[in-house]
């Protein structure tokens, strides 16, 4: 018999006992449901948690800060920090960076680029005359990797350029994200240096500065809260004023080779933490939740494995009783003679038919229900 003989065969023969057939590719259509899902759902939540990350830190960067002396003298690396005077104030807090160090972080292997991490502070944020609103404010620079629900990455020599967070996009009167690209915002910053005065001499109202924005892109919607993005230069610019030209830096922000394997990831955090500073990257973000969400996945993975295990039973069980009945049957083809290994051919597609149909069946049964709950 040829291979198109035995399909032939074996899908008539799954028609002589229907009840059975049906109930064994239900088995195998359960346990494939079950193992398509849970590895859809799962990758689903990787998708997820990894959006919901990006929307705080960023992939290929790293935030370098000089070793603390606070929790204990632990770092995030779980490693007792060496005393450096040089490196902490007299309160254990973390001390300001100076280009010396920047140097350092730039003469690394797989740093792309690094700079001086400023903090701003907002008074409020203003879409003509409409309300004022709260808003937090990080630096944009050539490596951030943002998801855009409208609009694109402005360019970070763009002072004006604005990136405004989805949750914004309702409270400044804007009803789609495409309505706000272009449109200009205020942001108010006040001087956080207050002057010291004589005893009894109240102290003059700190300086204002509204500096006005042009929308360049709105992010997508997420479940945390997002920051605003303007480019560095500006926060340079807004953190002179605020703070004054005397501030230090606590915080380098560096670029780091994209795609950056994870031998060389921990080669680079070893040597940041040689040269006295701590590291958090992007990877460290993520890692803990990718842990977690791999114990869950390959848990209900199992549980579609036993289930795809008694299915399997089920057909061995459905054969069994098919040769058994046909025990006259497979007399007359050995007698016609037809060979062992040919009517042991035929039971073998039986098998295979109902495995492929319920499979197949599980599969787009899981893909149809996964398109209704992906939203």
């Amino acid at each position: 018999m040829k291979f198109i003989d035995y399909v032939r065969t074996a899908q008539t023969n799954l028609t002589r006992s229907r009840l059975r057939t049906v109930l064994t590719v239900l088995a195998i259509l359960v346990g494939t449901f079950t193992l398509t899902l849970t590895t859809a759902l799962g990758e689903g939540i990787r998708t997820y948690v990894d959006q919901q990350i990006r929307a705080r830190a960023q992939p290929d960067t790293a935030e370098i800060f000089a070793l603390s002396r606070d929790n204990g003298g632990f770092n995030s690396n779980q490693k007792v920090a060496e005393y450096n005077p040089d490196k902490v104030t007299s309160t254990g807090r973390q001390s300001s960076l100076t280009q010396v160090d920047l140097d350092k972080v730039k003469a690394l292997p797989n740093i792309t680029g690094a700079w001086f991490g400023r903090s701003i502070a907002t008074e409020y944020i203003q879409h003509g005359s409409g309300k004022k609103y709260v808003a937090a404010i990080d630096p944009l620079y050539s490596m951030t990797k943002l998801d855009y629900a409208a609009g694109s990455m402005p360019s970070i020599d763009d002072a004006t350029a604005y990136v405004l967070p989805y949750q914004y996009l309702e409270p400044l009167g804007f009803a789609q994200p495409s309505d706000a690209i272009g449109q200009t915002v205020t942001v108010r910053f006040v001087e956080q240096i207050v002057p010291i005065t004589k005893p009894g001499v109240v102290p003059p109202a700190p300086k204002t500065m509204d500096r006005t924005f042009t929308i360049r892109g709105v992010l997508v919607n997420s479940a945390v809260s997002q920051s605003a993005y303007i480019s560095n230069k500006a926060v340079d610019e807004i953190s002179i004023f605020q703070f004054g030209e005397n501030q230090s830096p606590s915080m380098i922000i560096a670029g780091t080779t994209p795609g950056m394997s994870k031998v060389d990831a921990a080669t680079l955090k070893k040597s940041l933490s040689d040269k006295g500073y701590d590291v958090f990257m992007y990877q460290d973000a993520i890692a803990s939740f990718t842990k977690a969400i791999s114990i869950i996945q390959l848990s209900l993975g199992g549980f579609a494995g036993i289930a795809l295990l008694a299915a399997m039973i089920g057909i061995v069980n459905t054969l069994l009783m098919a040769a058994i009945e046909r025990t006259s049957e497979i007399g007359l083809w050995k007698a016609l003679g037809m060979r062992r290994r040919g009517i042991f051919g035929t039971f073998l597609y039986e098998a295979l038919s109902i495995g492929f149909w319920g499979g197949i069946i599980g599969v787009l049964f899981a893909y149809g229900v996964g398109s209704i709950l992906n939203p």
